[in-house]
């Protein structure tokens, strides 16, 4: 799997998230309670998906930052993994907020790095183009 397709999947993931912080509440709301809306909504949800989520950032924003010192994806990744991992810890409203602005960071984070990637495959590129 290459740098590139971990950050597109874990762009992905925080999309989904995203929809998720923003759906859940609404289809509440709208539809009351219910068992699928239950299992949506279920805190499993949130400590499952933590666990994918780190990994993504553990295996594709990391490397990143060590091999080459992109600062910004990593900021960005690791704020977002920090206030989603706070999240967990609370409930209400304030969950809700956290794990929004936490999946915004993340999907920042890892488009910031599948951009650098980018960029640094096509000047290696340029420069084995030079080199025949």
């Amino acid at each position: 799997m290459t740098k590139l397709s971990k950050d597109k999947i874990a762009m992905c993931l925080s999309a989904l998230c995203i929809c998720h912080c923003v759906l859940s509440p609404l289809l509440v709301v709208g539809l009351g309670t219910g068992l699928m809306l239950n299992w949506l909504t279920g805190e499993w949800v949130h400590l499952v998906l933590i666990v994918p989520v780190a990994l993504l950032v553990a295996i594709s924003i990391v490397p990143g930052f060590v091999k080459y010192g992109r600062q910004r994806p990593f900021w960005f990744a690791g704020t977002g993994l920090m206030l989603m991992t706070i999240s967990l810890l609370v409930h209400g409203w304030l969950e809700v907020v956290l794990a929004l602005i936490a999946g915004c960071l993340l999907f920042t984070g890892h488009f910031l790095n599948a951009r650098a990637s980018h960029c640094e495959h096509l000047a290696a590129a340029a420069v084995d183009e030079k080199a025949l």
